[in-house]
């Protein structure tokens, strides 16, 4: 079984990348694919369709998300544990609101969605 994870901008520059793979590798996550991707608008508008916010906080978002390193991530593991444990990235890395250092896909649905997303050229 397969997920997919995102580290954020936030990781990328609070120097957390190495911190987050050692803890997924850690807990026997084995990485099947990884890759450093610059997205835009359109990207996040797909990637995140599922969300009903209001335009100004998307657009925060988005802000945040766009134009600047992500790395996706595709793991060999459970979805349930992998969100799991990103919650826990979160809490002990001290995220705040949207900047949460780390996106983990909700369902295996989802994964396969988000890694055909994240993936193409």
């Amino acid at each position: 079984m397969h997920t997919f994870i995102i580290i954020k901008p936030d990781a990328v520059r609070r120097g957390l990348v190495g911190k987050i793979i050692a803890r997924l590798e850690y807990y026997h996550m084995r990485i099947v694919r990884i890759d450093t991707k610059i997205k835009d608008r359109d990207w996040f508008d797909a990637h995140y369709s599922h969300l009903v916010l209001p335009i100004e906080k998307l657009d925060r978002i988005a802000a945040f998300m766009c134009g600047t390193p992500l790395i996706g991530i595709i793991l060999k593991a459970d979805v349930a544990v992998v969100r799991r444990l990103t919650l826990r990235f979160r809490d002990d890395f001290k995220a705040i609101g949207y900047c949460n250092l780390i996106h983990a896909a909700d369902s295996q649905e989802a994964a396969e969605r988000e890694i055909k997303l994240f993936f193409e050229e």
